[in-house]
């Protein structure tokens, strides 16, 4: 038993229920690791959440038009809603878990995600590098230079600016999306 692999080993437990995960865990080492995966438990939460995702896309369709926006049309119009969602400040860990409630395919999910979070992540870099700057001129105690110090100010106000231009766009785009998709429910019901 100890030669299988533990993803192999998280496959097999993952059939079972949490009840059973956590009586593995007290078996042997290799069930523990195995029981413990994120993987095993988010198989677990999001088959319990999906049915109540799915119940709150429908009793709530205002709310859920923009979620429900990355499940249709074709690989573009998809890829361009989670690229939106992504940019937006909607939270990432829920649209996960309604993404599995939707249509939406697999890549355009994936590309979405990624051309998505680029913006954030140069934002965090961006604060890194000027946190380190300004920390290593402190501890080296020596002062920055005039052209460094405006360098780094203007670069983290653009930084900030762009963040909040492309943040605005995307939140507006969706909310137009909405709009059109609330606006085709309604001739759909008439």
């Amino acid at each position: 038993m100890e030669r299988l692999p533990e993803d192999c080993i998280t496959h097999i437990i993952s059939f079972g229920s949490p009840r059973d995960a956590c009586r593995c865990m007290v078996l042997a080492s290799i069930f523990k690791n195995a029981a413990e995966s994120d993987v095993l438990w988010d198989k677990f939460f999001g088959s319990q959440l999906y049915p109540k995702i799915k119940r709150w896309l429908e009793k709530y369709p205002k709310k859920a038009s923009i979620i429900r926006l990355a499940g249709e049309g074709d690989w573009y119009d998809q890829f361009r809603a989670v690229t939106l969602l992504r940019i937006s400040p909607f939270p990432y860990v829920i649209y996960n878990y309604c993404a599995v409630a939707t249509d939406v395919k697999f890549v355009p999910y994936l590309f979405g995600t990624l051309v998505g979070i680029v913006p954030e992540v140069f934002v965090a870099i961006y604060t890194g590098i000027m946190i380190r700057t300004l920390a290593d001129a402190s501890k080296e105690e020596r002062s920055l230079a005039p052209l460094q110090i405006v360098f780094t100010v203007c670069g983290f106000i653009l930084t900030i600016v762009t963040t909040i231009i492309v943040t605005v766009y995307a939140k507006k785009r969706l909310s137009e999306l909405q709009k059109a998709e609330e606006e085709q429910q309604l001739l759909l019901l008439e």
